[in-house]
């Protein structure tokens, strides 16, 4: 299984999984191992349009607990307002998470868009 590879990476600290085909599912079973990394600075899961809100809400989960990422990238992920939502909450509340890279936020109003493009830009 794919935690069991990572678990022995202790010493990782960049993975990018662009464009892998990613699911909500695939995420919730990696994100169990990213929470415990003390090493991982920055992680891109860009252009995984299967990233559901199962997924980011797996993510954030992770987010509250590792504080070694510092950078995270979601662009072409298709995050949703509820999912958006999740991130921001993880932002105002996370020190470490100083670059987040996402594209426009589905289905979302323009104040939350307004305002995660202001966290994408200036953390």
């Amino acid at each position: 299984e794919f935690g069991l590879v990572l678990q022995d990476l202790s010493r990782l600290q960049a993975l990018s999984l662009e464009a892998c085909g990613l699911t909500g599912r695939s995420i919730q079973k990696m994100m169990t191992v990213f929470a415990c990394s003390s090493s991982l600075e920055s992680l891109s899961l860009a252009h995984n349009e299967g990233l559901d809100a199962d997924g980011v809400s797996a993510l954030c989960a992770a987010l509250r607990v590792n504080k070694a990422i510092t950078s995270l990238d979601l662009r072409g992920c298709r995050v949703n307002r509820s999912a958006a939502e999740d991130l921001a909450e993880v932002l105002l509340h996370s020190p470490s998470l100083t670059d987040l890279q996402m594209d426009e936020v589905e289905q979302c109003s323009a104040a939350l868009q307004e305002e995660v493009q202001r966290y994408s830009m200036n953390l």
